[in-house]
């Protein structure tokens, strides 16, 4: 993998294109599998970006995993526990947050989303409650 997204880095740069190629190897990145032990995502793409250390593909990365998350729906009392469930799913293990700091700031901010949408989604609950009371 490593090998083919520097050979596609090194043509897209000699045509101009490199700015649509790193947005690109952000959206493959983000479906990128976990470790055997559920750390996500698996520790040949935290390598690659940590090596990488590219703004660009860090971003789309992001925005991949909150739009592969497609049609979200949620009956008007469930509040956040979707983004929570979420959350938990992308939680940091301290390994990572050591040994991989770009991928950690990354995964934090991909976790923050979702805790604020949580939020969000709560308090969006709570008034309908208040509403139909």
């Amino acid at each position: 993998m490593t090998d083919w997204i520097d050979a596609a880095r090194k043509q897209c740069i000699e045509t101009k294109h490199v700015t649509g190629c790193d947005i690109q190897i952000g959206f493959i990145l983000a479906h990128a599998p976990s470790d055997a032990d559920g750390t996500w995502p698996h520790i040949a793409v935290r390598n690659l970006i940590e090596r990488l250390n590219n703004d660009v593909i860090d971003r789309h990365i992001q925005n991949e995993v909150h739009n592969s998350r497609g049609v979200v729906s949620r009956g008007l009392n469930d509040g956040g526990r979707q983004e929570r469930e979420l959350v938990e799913k992308y939680k940091i293990s301290d390994a990572v947050k050591t040994k991989w700091p770009r991928t950690a700031a990354m995964i934090r901010s991909i976790t923050e989303s979702y805790e604020y949408q949580a939020k969000s989604e709560d308090i969006d609950s709570d008034m309908h409650d208040l509403r139909w009371d």
